[in-house]
């Protein structure tokens, strides 16, 4: 009761500073911030006004019961973070959410709360991937992942016309297409100087004072995480790898303000799918800086919104796996590069010829590279765990490993024991979901203390991620299935020159073929499989 006192004298007093305004300037705004840290001094009431904003969020009421155990940590988190900012920040925090009013839902509060906070918008973002979720809960966090909420444009403004200084560049509209956690999309048109045809583009800017705010938030972020590992014992998830999990989250937080980065990823993407006609990367413009990203507008929609038949969903599904997953793996390239965060905010759908849509594949500032022998171990991890070859299974996970395990050290040993634990358990011994089950592998080998390739574990993510968006367009789709149907294609593609090298077998290797597996690995593989089956018919196993 004396948390909502303090708020209810608090937004009186700035409704009294501002008068009737429902959306004051930003100059009224700071007057109220600097007149509260100064002349209405409220610091020593810091902790209780945290606890007041979160109640009026209700903040465990929006967490659906199904997931009433997960309430306690989220409490925590948000109110380890509004305790722990800077003065001034925690108090426009809470201005703009008083400034709200009081008729204004939770669930909307909590929005506009993450949006201010790029750590709070990404770990948001992250759980709405998660298929696991409730999803009338999953649902409204999707509202994160491009959400404009009518956001001005006017404040990039400067920042365009400062980085361009070109006057064939025109703005248009006074709204931002979509914001992420940390970055916003403005729409224009350009005219080029030496042709004189128009372009629909867009800039993707940082948002303002985004960098100085995540200097702070990448600071409480590891805060938080030595907080939740040192209290893990009062939250659910015991065994969850607090530090590691919010690593991740500060490197993929980093990655995106890195704009040179992506425009890196953007130019290497569109040569990679260049011959792919089902896949579309925007054209990056040339007047793009270190600071601004220009580049074609794609006019579509989200891909889980298209208006197709059911059979065009089915279609659509296997086209994005093919594309996500499987032109990477299988490529004859030394090098491949794959989209790190495929969610249905980064993937639209556009026309195509004959009715069929072409796949967009937008936002590239995270995105991974895999080297020919690390896609081959992959891979043959992958019919490995089909096979249960355990022996095998482990030198190709100490191959695909950053540590030496030697046969004598205690990683070693932790490794095979966690591999036998693995198989022990009837249901990762059962056919299907083997992409999922090889990717679970990895995750418990981690778990050991091994470390892994920071590109592997964005594939593993890619991967999860991917899954949830090729369930909402076809609920049959099968991964596995996908894969080899695809590997079989391939198989028989290369049948003529797998002739010819079975008249030179000291000359057969594996850098021969896309499939990624010389003649007698293949035949090694199918003679494992044909045993396999044998067991399983037979009952011997």
């Amino acid at each position: 009761m004396a948390d909502n006192l303090l708020l209810t004298a608090l937004r009186a007093q700035i409704r009294e500073w501002i008068g009737e305004t429902e959306t004051p300037a930003h100059g009224d705004l700071e007057s109220v911030i600097a007149s509260l840290t100064s002349e209405f001094d409220v610091s020593e009431y810091r902790k209780e006004i945290a606890e007041a904003i979160i109640s009026e969020l209700k903040l465990c009421d929006v967490i659906p019961e199904v997931h009433r155990e997960y309430r306690p940590i989220v409490y925590d988190g948000v109110l380890f973070l509004l305790s722990n900012l800077s003065w001034k920040r925690f108090i426009q925090l809470v201005v703009r959410q008083l400034l709200l009013g009081e008729e204004i839902p939770p669930e909307q509060r909590l929005i506009e709360l993450a949006r201010e906070l790029p750590t709070l918008h990404k770990l948001g973002q992250i759980i709405a991937r998660n298929r696991d979720v409730e999803f009338r809960f999953r649902k409204w966090l999707i509202l994160l992942e491009n959400d404009t909420s009518d956001a001005d444009a006017q404040p990039f403004l400067k920042t365009i016309l400062e980085e361009t200084g070109n006057a064939s560049i025109i703005v248009t509209g006074d709204k931002i297409l979509a914001e992420a956690s940390v970055a916003a999309v403005v729409p224009f048109k350009w005219q080029a100087p030496d042709t004189g045809e128009c372009y629909d583009g867009v800039f993707k800017l940082l948002k303002p004072h985004v960098k100085e705010h995540l200097h702070e938030e990448m600071a409480l972020l590891d805060a938080l995480a030595h907080y939740y590992d040192k209290n893990r014992e009062i939250y659910l998830l015991k065994d969850f790898r607090f530090i590691e999990t919010f690593r991740n989250v500060k490197e993929s937080i980093m990655k995106e303000i890195h704009l040179a980065g992506e425009q890196a990823n953007l130019k290497e993407a569109h040569t990679f799918y260049s011959e792919n006609p089902f896949t579309k990367i925007p054209d990056l413009y040339p007047f793009s800086t270190k600071n601004m990203t220009a580049m074609e507008r794609i006019r579509g929609v989200k891909i889980t919104d298209t208006t197709l038949s059911k059979e065009q969903k089915e279609r659509l599904a296997k086209r994005l796996f093919i594309t996500i997953v499987i032109q990477p793996l299988f490529s004859l390239n030394e090098v491949t590069i794959f989209h790190g965060d495929p969610h249905g905010g980064n993937i639209f759908a556009i026309p195509g010829k004959n009715g069929e849509p072409v796949i967009a594949l937008l936002d590239w500032s995270l995105a991974g590279k895999l080297t020919r022998t690390g896609r081959s171990n992959i891979l043959r991890l992958s019919l490995s765990v089909l096979t249960g070859d355990k022996e095998q299974i482990y030198q190709i996970l100490a191959a695909l490993s950053e540590d030496n395990l030697g046969d004598s050290s205690e990683l070693s040993k932790r490794s095979r024991q966690c591999i036998y634990e693995f198989f022990n358990d009837d249901s990762n011994r059962m056919p299907g979901q083997l992409m999922k089950r090889t990717f679970l592998l990895v995750d418990s080998i981690a778990k050991e203390g091994i470390n892994f390739p920071a590109d592997l574990l964005l594939l593993r993510k890619s991967i999860f991620t991917l899954e949830g968006l090729l369930y909402e367009l076809d609920q049959a789709f099968d991964m596995d299935r996908c894969m080899f149907t695809f590997l079989g294609q391939i198989l028989s593609e290369e049948m003529p020159l797998r002739w010819f090298y079975l008249w030179f077998p000291l000359f057969d290797s594996a850098q021969h073929y896309k499939s990624q597996y010389s003649n007698m690995e293949l035949l090694e593989i199918i003679n494992k499989l044909a045993v396999m089956m044998f067991q399983r018919l037979s009952g011997l196993r």
